[in-house]
């Protein structure tokens, strides 16, 4: 045990003699985790900058007027009223997200007397698709109040709203008290991707250098050599998990400690996952450029499926899919569920689970094949 011992605290000794690779490993993830929450922050409160919308009004009647106010007091949009010529040319170019055209006879339609042809046109950059389907959503909204304002009871129905209640899923007094408690659980994938990274390079620079052949003739046997690798990953990996949340809970109020059972779990088990997962990724070549951008390379997919680079929301069908198959999902829904989701212990079986399964078969694949390497 002494000699796995000794070997783990050389690895972290040398890990943070390298000042380049604490940065990624420990100031990197806070700046994403600050980033983020400002964003989500601005979600939040809707101090985002508005949708630019052209609107083309060819109509002109009391009811265009009336619908193009409704579309601005929604805050999401702001139009911008010009010729069709200078619409499409501005969401060609990716000025503006869409254009909005109000032909003409909007203003005599009513919901006994449709008209056979559509009225409203919305034309969106193609690469805008999210916000088009938002804009086609409002205008929808807006076009059925305009349509109720001469039937009363139609009126009606459109002041009560969409007739559906949101209540929320969580019990009360568990969700989010801000953003950062979102974002920094996802801002700790990019410490883990840099930790992994930085040791699978470190075993093939060893390799490369000889040091490695070297510790194989010493008087210890491989499995504790490699054991020794492994333990000092995955005491990075729980020290940069439970500092990053730490620093999370002192400077924007995070709650860690709410749930002290399960944020355990979640960092023993995250730091596991990542150590065979650093393990695995160290033999995926025979020199450091090769190990390194197999690292970021299989890291950064993993991020990507697992939410830390965009909302699963935003993703495909396939991709939302697939995301089940990342270990970073699991890990954000397991720190997630020990600090707003409310899981109980039976709750973190699963992403814990998944978790300690993958850091499993990295492990014993990675450390076979270190050893024949």
């Amino acid at each position: 045990m002494n000699a796995i011992l000794a070997i783990a605290f050389k690895d972290i000794k040398l890990l943070f003699r390298d000042r380049s690779s604490l940065i990624w490993v420990a100031a990197f993830p806070i700046v994403m985790a600050v980033l983020f929450g400002s964003m989500y922050g601005g979600m939040e409160s809707g101090s985002l900058n508005r949708i630019a919308v052209a609107l083309v009004d060819q109509d002109g009647s009391a009811r265009a007027g009336s619908m193009a106010k409704a579309l601005e007091a929604t805050q999401a949009v702001s139009l911008k009223r010009m010729s069709m010529e200078q619409a499409r040319q501005k969401v060609l170019k990716g000025d503006l997200a869409a254009y909005i055209v109000f032909k003409p006879g909007l203003g005599q339609a009513t919901l006994l007397t449709p008209p056979d042809a559509p009225l409203i046109q919305l034309g969106a950059d193609p690469k805008r698709q999210m916000e088009s389907g938002m804009i086609e959503g409002l205008i929808s909204q807006a076009w059925f109040q305009e349509l109720g304002k001469g039937m009363p009871m139609a009126a009606q129905i459109m002041e009560q709203g969409t007739g559906v209640e949101r209540v929320s899923v969580q019990p009360k007094g568990i969700n989010p008290s801000s953003p950062f408690e979102v974002s920094f659980p996802q801002a700790m994938l990019w410490a883990l991707v840099a930790v992994c990274a930085t040791f699978a390079t470190t075993m093939v620079k060893e390799r490369t250098e000889g040091t490695l052949q070297r510790l194989w003739i010493a008087p210890i046997s491989r499995s504790q050599l490699l054991a020794g690798k492994g333990l000092a990953c995955f005491l990075t990996s729980l020290v940069v998990t439970v500092g990053l949340i730490a620093f999370g809970s002192l400077v924007f109020g995070v709650r860690a400690l709410d749930h002290p059972v399960q944020f355990l779990l979640a960092s023993v088990s995250i730091s596991i996952c990542y150590s065979g997962l650093m393990m695995l990724v160290s033999v995926m070549g025979r020199t450091e450029r090769a190990v390194g951008g197999a690292s970021w390379g299989l890291m950064m997919l993993f991020n990507m499926f697992g939410g830390g680079m965009m909302p699963l929301m935003a993703m495909s069908g396939w991709m939302q899919a697939a995301s089940d198959y990342s270990p970073a999902k699991w890990a954000v829904l397991s720190l997630e569920g020990a600090i707003w989701r409310g899981f109980s212990v039976q709750e973190m079986v699963l992403p814990c689970g998944i978790l300690l399964a993958v850091g499993a078969f990295g492990l014993l694949i990675g450390s076979r094949l270190a050893a024949k390497a």
